[in-house]
């Protein structure tokens, strides 16, 4: 998409600097022939006589922000948007999809609007989706409770006397004060 600025110089908007969540279809489908946009420069080359701009870059990134934020192992809970053969599709934010394999759900399928509990495993930037999964989510909260346990136990072992010696060592102590 071209764009006219002041001195009659042209500014070229490449299709993927449209939009952040559209497709680059319906992005350009959004404008039209005379009017005014804000955009920013991206980048000037003085030999090719080009001026690269971008519209998406006047926001923020919903889904960029979104994964730095919940990176891999994070516990999320979404809304069931779409339930198809192969895939649950789960509504994480306003414009951040993820998605769970129905096979985790054996065959009680979710139905649509049902909130869901899972793990993030992976995020997929290219498609704009962060895969997710509920065994995942089981496995850790069972790490998690092994943890807990294994620090309990250690606690109880150092608090209780345990070996010979030390049940030897308590009882000269005891009779060396009579």
């Amino acid at each position: 998409m071209f764009i006219g600025l002041e001195g009659n110089i042209d500014g070229l908007v490449h299709l993927s600097d449209l939009s952040w969540n559209q497709s680059e279809e319906e992005a350009v489908k959004s404008f039209s022939k005379g009017q005014d946009v804000e955009a920013v420069i991206l980048g000037i080359d003085p030999h090719k006589e080009r001026i690269s701009l971008g519209i998406k870059q006047l926001s923020e990134d919903i889904f960029d922000t979104f994964a730095k934020n919940n990176p891999k192992g994070t516990e999320l809970t979404g809304t069931v948007s779409s339930v198809g053969e192969d895939l649950i599709f789960i509504s994480l934010d306003e414009e951040v999809i993820g998605k769970i394999k129905s096979k985790e759900f054996k065959d009680n399928l979710p139905s649509k609007g049902e909130s869901i509990t899972s793990l993030v495993t992976s995020i997929d930037r290219k498609n704009r989706q962060v895969n997710l999964s509920i065994f995942a989510l089981e496995k850790s909260q069972e790490k998690e409770l092994i943890k807990e346990n294994i620090s309990k136990n250690k606690q109880i072992e150092s608090e209780t006397k345990t070996s010979i010696g030390d049940l030897i060592q308590e009882e000269l102590n005891d009779t060396s004060k009579d």
